[in-house]
């Protein structure tokens, strides 16, 4: 899923759809990603609460990097 999350967006900002600056990019990542869980646009300090998004988690390796 995290190779899908790179990949749309890397098609809408190719498409110039995408309305987030590039220096964003991580933070609109981490919320496509967000938004594809079971509880989709959960806030990320719920997801951290959850154990949705956790440390140890790839997405939040990725995000971490």
């Amino acid at each position: 899923m995290l190779f899908q999350a790179h990949k749309i967006l890397t098609e809408i900002e190719e498409l110039e759809i995408n309305y987030y600056a590039i220096q964003d990019r991580s933070k609109a990542f981490i919320h496509t990603w967000l938004a594809w869980q079971k509880k989709p646009g959960i806030p990320m300090g719920q997801a951290i609460t959850a154990n949705v998004l956790n440390c140890d988690n790839a997405i939040a390796q990725n995000f971490i990097n």
